[in-house]
């Protein structure tokens, strides 16, 4: 299992629209094959600042998942919303 930990920081004015294009395309991506967790936060204090982490059964399906209509439908829509962004995959250990 691989987990895909990704903060994004978004422009203030965009900060609902992109919360909501990426709560619809949570569901998306609890159905893609291998997808086993997706969780989606926003920062209390500095509500600019997301994070999405995603549990794949392998990297395999991460690049699966990420070469499909819907990811490339998110990306297209969301992206200029983001100021930045910043990811790492980490294995589970427990």
């Amino acid at each position: 299992m691989i987990t895909v930990v990704i903060h994004f920081y978004i422009k203030d004015e965009f900060v609902q629209q992109f919360s909501q294009i990426t709560i619809a395309n949570c569901a998306d991506r609890r159905k893609a094959e291998g997808a086993l967790r997706i969780s989606f936060f926003q920062q209390d204090t500095h509500n600019t600042h997301f994070i999405l982490l995603e549990t794949f059964a392998s990297q395999e399906t991460i690049d699966a998942y990420y070469e499909s209509e819907g990811y490339i439908d998110w990306e297209k829509q969301t992206k200029e919303m983001i100021v930045s962004l910043s990811g790492d995959d980490f294995s589970i250990l427990y």
